[in-house]
């Protein structure tokens, strides 16, 4: 499931690949026009402006690997066959011509190069696939590889020589059913961080596209199913968040969110734990829901009927349909999770964009079925849309401090925040009222040359317009004589 604008209306579009590509238009208020059915036979896809006319083209896979070029008003012209897969896919520029290339994970990894007017070259297929995909430069050398892992117990490298060729693959052993990639000790290799049930796995890479032998840490729980690797606390230093099927009770009441805070040298702090009171959890997402430009934390109960387990019977069954959202405190920590209802049960995937057109992250599921322990019905989708503020954050400045009395001295307010944000920011020197300054390119200055001889407490006051949060930030303006 993607949210992306396929009509040019600035509204999040929902693009689904399930058996065929459906198009779900936004009527921008949160709600969906009925869905458009494009071809068959289609398990995955990505969005690009594959052919750089401005409108957004989707590429799929399944029993060969299609695009469908965007018309810009929400529909597509007819497929285009440019290859075989059956698997994942990643469209980026492999070769650095400025053409964005398709790479597709699956049986076999196959590579689509591109061409300036959006058609394809030859499919390259360079091996035999290993689960999912990464595309990324994995030893620092500039050039783009591809990674794929971790079917039969592997993971596999290929390292790119710039033009669109790859070397042999390089193979490594993990234990690991899920992983994430990330310079773990800021050597500007890529490591790899992988979980498996049991254990989180450490490979540092050595640079040539193999790992080191694999440090073990705990995971913080119990059936590890997922896991992530970001910045957390704002250090710069990578760190984990994994998730747990179990807290570890007898009755395996509650999944569990484990952080494990990365010290830069490629190891880690212990886990600490966050309760996900879901149901059997299969499906996590980090994602920035608050609109604060940090990361949170997005769990989701089971998926579909005959995957999920009732500790309490042993019976497969389907989760009430409920989504965590743990919040990052943004110093490594999370908040207690808030659950919200999916609208469904069996919560297949969740995605976060904005359908409503109002600048805020809602949160989209993909229910398995709209109700039912067995999960009766067929699959729906549930829009939860945002009804809070967007975070900011306002500093200011001087133009020159100290200054002399009478001379002129301009303040800058400075609001920063995942987006633009609008409304007027009031200067006050003290409880004196300076002036108000419309925002402006999330900027807005103040000059007087009226302040006395002495120290000045000015404080800026963003006044944001719904929904952006109301902040100040204050400084010490010191005046002196002629």
């Amino acid at each position: 499931m993607v949210v992306a604008d396929v009509n040019g209306d600035g509204n999040g579009d929902l693009l689904l690949a399930s058996g065929s590509l459906q198009v779900l238009l936004s009527n921008g208020d949160g709600s969906f026009a009925p869905g458009q059915a494009y071809s068959s036979g289609i398990s995955a896809l990505a969005v690009a402006d594959i052919n750089r006319d401005g409108k957004n083209d989707v590429v799929v896979t399944g029993t060969s690997t299609r695009v469908f070029l965007g018309n810009g008003d929400g529909s597509f012209q007819p497929p285009r066959e440019i290859g075989p897969g059956d698997g994942p896919v990643t469209v980026q520029d492999i070769n650095g011509d400025g053409n964005l290339d398709v790479v597709v994970g699956g049986t076999r990894v196959v590579v689509v190069l591109g061409n300036e007017n959006g058609t394809f070259q030859a499919p390259l297929d360079i091996g035999p696939g290993n689960g999912p995909i990464a595309v990324q430069d994995m030893n620092g050398d500039g050039k783009i590889d591809i990674f794929s892992c971790c079917n039969n117990s592997l993971a596999a490298v290929w390292i790119g020589n710039g033009d669109g060729t790859f070397q042999e693959p390089r193979y490594s052993h993990t234990d690991g059913t899920s992983f994430a990639l990330a310079d773990a000790n800021l050597d500007g290799n890529t490591d790899l961080l992988a979980v498996s049930p049991g254990s989180v796995e450490v490979s540092l890479g050595i640079g040539d596209g193999s790992f080191q032998l694999a440090q073990t840490y705990p995971t913080g729980g119990v059936q590890a199913f997922s896991i992530a690797a970001t910045d957390l606390n704002g250090d710069g230093k990578p760190d984990l968040v994994v998730g747990n099927k179990c807290d570890g009770s007898a009755r395996c009441d509650s999944g569990i969110i484990a952080v494990l805070l990365g010290n830069g040298d490629g190891t880690f702090k212990s886990p600490v734990g966050y309760s996900s009171p879901t149901f059997d959890p299969r499906v996590m997402l980090l994602a920035d829901v608050t609109g604060d430009g940090w990361p949170d934390v997005l769990v989701a109960e089971c998926a579909r009927h005959g995957l999920c387990i009732n500790r309490k019977t042993g019976a497969s069954t389907t989760g009430p349909g409920r989504i965590g959202v743990l919040v990052n405190n943004r110093n490594g920590t999370l908040q207690a999770a808030q659950l919200y209802g999916s609208g469904g049960r069996g919560i297949e995937s969740i995605a976060v964009g904005d359908v409503s057109g109002d600048g805020r992250p809602d949160l989209i599921a993909g229910n398995g079925c709209p109700r039912g322990s067995g999960c009766e019905g067929p699959p729906n989708i549930g829009v939860l849309l945002h009804t809070g503020v967007l975070y900011t954050v306002t500093t200011i400045s001087s133009s020159m401090n100290p200054s002399i009395a009478g001379q002129p001295v301009s303040f800058t307010a400075t609001v920063s925040a995942h987006g633009s944000p609008t409304g007027i920011v009031r200067f006050k020197d003290g409880n004196h009222v300076l002036g108000e300054i419309p925002l402006t390119a999330s900027m807005a200055t103040l000059t007087t040359d009226q302040l006395t001889i002495g120290e000045h407490s000015i404080t800026a006051f963003f006044v944001g317009d719904w929904p952006w949060e109301k902040t100040r930030a204050s400084m010490i303006q010191v005046v002196t004589g002629p």
